[in-house]
């Protein structure tokens, strides 16, 4: 999958959910980014265990830390969240469906 192939998934899911997205009540739009491959720890007991997702949003906080990305893995279609995690690798929390319901779960 390409990342303009992500990127279309995310703008699809926009323009048929329009509605609902528009009633978040807050700016999200603006932490889209453009989607690339990023390696995540997902096992709290295994530092070595990665699975390598698709970053597509990137929550900003104030003081410019960063707070929640939502990523997309291709092998299983879905949307999930993820930290920045400790040390040097972000770390995947588990999926939580389409775009909007992982936007929601923030």
């Amino acid at each position: 999958m390409k990342s303009e192939e992500v990127a279309e998934l995310i703008q699809s899911e926009i323009r048929t959910q329009k509605h609902e997205i528009d009633n978040l009540g807050w700016e999200w739009q603006t932490n889209l980014v453009p989607p690339r491959r990023v390696s995540f720890g997902y096992d709290p007991y295994d530092s070595n265990a990665a699975i390598e997702l698709w970053v597509v949003f990137v929550e900003i906080l104030e003081n410019c830390r960063t707070g929640y990305t939502i990523v997309y893995d291709e092998e299983v279609n879905k949307f999930g969240l993820a930290t920045s995690g400790h040390g040097n690798q972000p770390f995947f929390l588990g999926y939580y469906g389409s775009f909007l319901d992982t936007l929601k779960a923030m």
